[in-house]
């Protein structure tokens, strides 16, 4: 087995702050298991233990790539599979700035809501919740303590078809839901 954290080489990767690496530019053939997983509460783990040293998770979110309906960690000579439970990233905290809603996620990272993100209402655990798109083909899923700042936020809109409630952001409305 191949163990992850020993085989990515931290230099070949770009870690300045709100810089990525370029893994679009990134189409290595080898494909090796990772045995990492992310739990459906954003929770990365390695061989079964959690890793808790954030800036580890940090570098690896760096790296993450969706691939048809997996992820993989993406270098420029290998790529590594891993499970992931539901998204790679919970929002957990949202705040307006100006006019428009900023969220932190579980790795401490910002992101600003903005035309340019889908945002698009799924299933999960049997209730409608917000997922936003991070970047490419990744998505986060608003945390329940999230969704209710967004709640407290949101204005309705009445309709023929009921009171929608939704939340602007950046120039763009967003709908929260109906009742």
């Amino acid at each position: 087995m191949h163990r992850i954290i020993d085989r990515i080489d931290a230099s070949e990767l770009n870690t300045e702050a709100d810089a990525l690496p370029p893994i679009h530019k990134w189409s290595p053939e080898i494909t090796l298991p990772s045995d990492m997983h992310i739990d459906a509460q954003g929770t990365w783990f390695h061989e079964g233990g959690e890793i808790k040293r954030l800036p580890l998770c940090q570098l690896f979110a760096s790296i993450l790539k969706k691939e048809g309906d997996g992820y993989v960690l993406v270098t420029p000579r290998e790529k590594f599979t891993l499970d992931v439970d539901d998204v790679p990233f919970i929002l957990v905290s949202v705040s307006r700035i100006e006019d428009t809603l900023v969220f932190r996620n579980n790795l401490n990272q910002v992101l600003h809501l903005t035309e340019a993100n889908v945002f698009e209402l799924r299933e999960y655990e049997g209730v409608q919740v917000p997922y936003i798109q991070v970047r490419d083909d990744l998505f986060a899923r608003v945390s329940r303590t999230c969704f209710y700042h967004l709640v407290d936020m949101a204005e309705p809109v009445e309709s023929n078809d009921g009171t929608r409630y939704q939340v602007n952001s950046a120039g763009t409305s967003y709908e929260l839901g109906r009742h």
